[in-house]
């Protein structure tokens, strides 16, 4: 598959690239500017970092800290793009309601590890995970299923289906979940 080390090398690179990221056009305008020949754009929503796709080359994700890519099991080639995230309040709803558990998971997944949150504030404890590199046999059918509010309904459909699967959604945070279909591997 080639050298995937530096920016250069993969300019050079003659074959196709999967590029997997939350951010698209991003991703779009970075194989553009690297003058890439053939390149796919697969668009993910959310925890792309968490769970980069088994079958792209390239993901573009999001960091707080220099090392918390490699604690996630993935090799940082290059920081493409340095930013600044704004919280506007409603004035209204934060003086009317309690929005201290939203504002707080808000500051937690803005702000670095080890930056002080605002006063009031206090950050929420996340469970990281860090996935398993695997290699998937050509006969396996690789199935994402989604995490957030739609959880609920797909259990819903996959129990009346017949079809079980384990610790999904996962209370501890785990993001390959097992299942009874033969063949069929599911994150």
């Amino acid at each position: 598959s080639g050298d995937l080390t530096t920016l250069e090398a993969l300019s050079a690179r003659s074959g196709g690239l999967r590029i997997a990221s939350e951010y698209p056009n991003l991703a779009e305008s970075l194989a553009v500017r690297l003058r890439l020949k053939r390149f796919s754009i697969f668009p993910l929503w959310g925890a792309a970092e968490a769970y980069p796709p088994d079958s792209a080359e390239l993901v573009l994700v999001p960091r707080k800290r220099p090392d918390e890519l490699l604690e996630r099991g993935l090799k940082p080639i290059s920081r493409l793009l340095d930013f600044k995230a704004y919280l506007i309040a409603n004035r209204y709803s934060l003086e009317t309601k309690d929005m201290a558990e939203v504002v707080a998971s808000l500051i937690d997944n803005l702000l670095p590890e080890g930056e002080p949150a605002p006063a009031g504030v206090s950050r929420v404890p996340r469970a990281m995970t860090k996935p398993p590199a695997r290699e998937m046999p050509a006969d396996v059918v690789r199935l994402a299923l989604p995490d957030g509010h739609q959880q609920r309904h797909v259990r819903s459909i996959l129990d009346k289906a017949g079809i079980e699967i384990s610790d999904y959604p996962s209370a501890v945070g785990n993001r390959r979940p097992g299942s009874s279909l033969a063949g069929v591997a599911i994150k």
